[in-house]
């Protein structure tokens, strides 16, 4: 998919919606599409536990900064695919680590 055009991109995305669908009339507005085996930054890169990584290092991941008791505030917050003890390396594990963080700050500060 990265070495398409936009334009391609944003044609086979409306195909599909409208095939699963049935409705023609939607269209996307915009779409964003990422090189991320090209970016300088990542080079497609992703990431996996290592070899004797336990439950108890995610639970450590996990673990907001300083640990310290609820009235003191929170400083530093761990989210992304490499914080979330099963869905690691995917978007959904991006999302739900970060939905747990959200939590986090709601019920720390209520």
């Amino acid at each position: 998919m990265e070495t398409l055009p936009e334009e391609e991109v944003r044609r086979c995305i409306t195909e599909l919606i409208h095939t699963f669908t049935g409705d023609h009339t939607i269209t996307p507005k915009t779409i964003v599409c990422t090189r991320w085996f090209h970016d300088p930054w990542t080079l497609g890169s992703y990431c996996h536990p290592a070899i004797g990584c336990s439950a108890q290092d995610f639970k450590n991941m996990m673990e907001p900064l300083p640990k310290r008791g609820k009235k003191q505030p929170l400083q530093v917050l761990f989210a992304g695919e490499a914080t979330h003890p099963f869905y690691y390396s995917s978007l959904h594990g991006a999302l739900l680590s970060g939905r747990r963080e959200a939590d986090r700050l709601i019920s720390h500060y209520s």
